[in-house]
This record gives C-alpha cells, structure tokens and sequence, in this order.
C-alpha cells in the first residue's frame, strides 16, 4: 500500500506536465469528434490518443487524424462488466510508454466533456508531480470505502469468483408488468444471499449497464493480503509514466492476478487501483478529477448533465465532467467557459 512521501521542496521547481489525454469510445463518432476538437483547441500542445471499438459503429479516422490524433481500432469487443475495458487501457498505456514523450496521461470516454480551464487540469498535475504522486485517482482499499452500500456492493463484486449464466432471454420474453416482479424477487434472492454471509452470490448488474448476470463463488484462493489489499476505484483518472509501467509491468508478469480479476464483475473499477495501490514504490493522491452525479445509484448509470447542470459544472471547478448526451447545446456552452480562458492564455 502507498506510504507517505516527504514534503516537497518549495525550492524546486517543476516545469508543466507533457500531457497526453486517452481516450476509449464506440459511437458513431460525432460525440467523439466534438470532444477532441475542443481538447486541440483548448491544450493545442498535448497529445491526444483513441482506442476505438469498431462492433457497433465504424469510424470515420479522417477527420481525427486531420487534428494530430492518434487513431487505434481495439482487437477485441469491448463490453461494460468485464475485463476488456481494463484490457484496452493496458494496451493503450503500452503504447504510450512505446510511442509517446509524455508525463501523464489522463483517462476520458466519448461521453466527457472539459468543464475547467485545461489550466486547472496542468496545474493539479504539476502539483502531483511535485508532491510525488504518481496518479490522482478516487479510491480507497474495499475496507476503508467510506460509503457502506458501496463498500458492500465491491465485496460481492471482487472477493467472488463469477461464470456466466446461460442467456435464455426470459425476462425480455415478459411483459413489463410482469418484468418488474421478476427483477424484485431477484433483487430480494440477491439481498438474502449477502445478508446470510453464503460462499454463493447471483449478480445481475442494472438493465441499464448492459452486464450480464452471473453466479459467483467465494474465492477459495485470493491475490489480495491485508498488506495488498484490494482497491475500489472511480475509474477516471490520470497517472504518470511511472505508474503505467508499473501496471504494464505486472499485467504482464502475474498472469494470475490478471486471470483472477477476469472473473470478477466490473474489474475497470479495481483492478488497476489495486496494481497501483499495492505498489510501495508508488504515491497517489486520492482525489477526483471529475464532477459525477449519481441521482439514482440503483440505476447502474450516472446522470447525463444538461444545459440546466453547466453554472454548477463550471462552479464545480474540476478539470471534467461525465457524462453527457449528443446535446450541441450543452457543449456549446461550456466551450464559452473553457475555451475563453485558454484564449486569454495564448
């Protein structure tokens, strides 16, 4: 687990972060499009990477590649709920550390948007790098999860071992009335099984998230120790040079623990928190780059944010926000507040 590291020396100074933001999507592009238009104006000298899965839409690569980007097609389908995800961004730090002359790099999807001057984003990573942080990242080790709900919730999710359970189409065959009971007396099944402590859990991850459900079973063998424990994390976030490496490294190396976290649920929002946690020789800051909104946290999904949404997103003061619709709108406006501030700077 990350120690503490020595106070700084005001005396040294640190010159900007090289920056490089990373980004993983499957839309048709437009959304895309928009994103990277506005980080090439707003962080003209940062280099800009996509990794993107072509099962669903096809990219046109043109139009990026015009703007200096540096355009990937993912080998796999990348699907929410399983390991891909976490596997595209291996492969996508990988590359960097092959590629690219960069410091950091920072985590986006299609779907976020910049809601601070790009200032504010370099001016936490410079800090970072002179506190000796080697990734800002909101997570904490499953025991120390401050939220009891979702502490209990990362338990099911990392301490089982799950298989898929045959997609017979069941519930899609019912009537939504009918849907409705099923899905609570399975929430109910589900509730009773953690309540009773059993080595067995059933996970049926929001119809929203697009997860199938699954069986799982009480780890008999675990990777984790009261040393290395294992980490719950927001998945949106930067981390330098080094502790890519690091990650790249033990992805690489401890094909076990790789193989453990395949057969958990939602491992992008673990197990690269845990790689980078666990290593002694790294420091991390535990902190938010992004502004996100759970209304609903039984829904699976965060809040889409509207035109109404962007005076507290700019108030909010942090680098980004997600997630957000096709809403031109919105975008526009947070353009005005964003990209002004860059002008004024050039």
């Amino acid at each position: 687990m990350s120690e503490p590291h020595p106070e700084p020396d005001p005396r040294i100074s640190h010159a900007p972060p090289r920056l490089a933001y990373v980004l993983t999507s499957y839309g048709d592009g437009e959304q895309l499009l928009r994103l990277v238009r506005t980080l090439r104006r707003g962080d003209p000298r940062a280099e800009v990477v996509v990794q993107h899965d072509e099962t669903h839409h096809p990219l046109d690569r043109a139009p990026l590649e015009a703007l200096g980007v540096h355009v990937l097609l993912s080998p796999e389908t990348i699907g929410w709920g399983d390991i891909t995800l976490e596997r595209a961004r291996w492969r996508l730090f990988d590359w960097v550390l092959t590629n690219l002359d960069v410091d950091w790099v920072m985590l986006l999807s299609e779907q976020d948007y910049p809601t601070a001057p790009f200032a504010v984003l370099h001016a936490r990573l410079t800090a970072a790098t002179a506190a000796g942080d080697n990734a800002v990242i909101e997570a904490w080790p499953i025991a120390e999860v401050p939220d009891p709900a979702i502490r209990a919730e990362a338990e099911q999710r990392y301490r089982f071992q799950y298989r898929a359970l045959p997609d017979i189409g069941f519930e899609r065959r019912l009537p939504e009335p009918l849907a409705k009971v099923f899905r609570w007396v399975r929430g109910v099944a589900i509730h009773r099984l953690r309540e009773h402590r059993l080595p067995v859990r059933l996970y049926a991850p929001a119809p929203a998230v697009g997860a199938p459900a699954r069986i799982g079973f009480l780890a008999l063998r675990s990777p984790f120790t009261t040393d290395a424990p294992c980490w719950f994390d927001s998945c949106w976030f930067a981390i330098d040079r080094r502790a890519m490496q690091a990650v790249v490294d033990r992805t690489t190396n401890d094909p076990a623990l790789v193989r453990y976290f395949e057969r958990t649920m939602i491992p992008v929002e673990s197990a690269t928190a845990t790689i980078i946690g666990n290593d002694p020789a790294l420091h991390l800051e535990r902190a938010s780059l992004h502004t996100i909104r759970w209304s609903d946290t039984t829904s699976g999904r965060p809040d889409v944010f509207t035109l109404d949404d962007v005076p507290m997103l700019t108030a909010a003061g942090l680098p980004f926000a997600r997630k957000f619709g096709p809403d031109p709108a919105v975008f526009v406006a947070l353009d005005e507040h964003v990209l002004q501030h860059a002008e004024e700077a050039s």
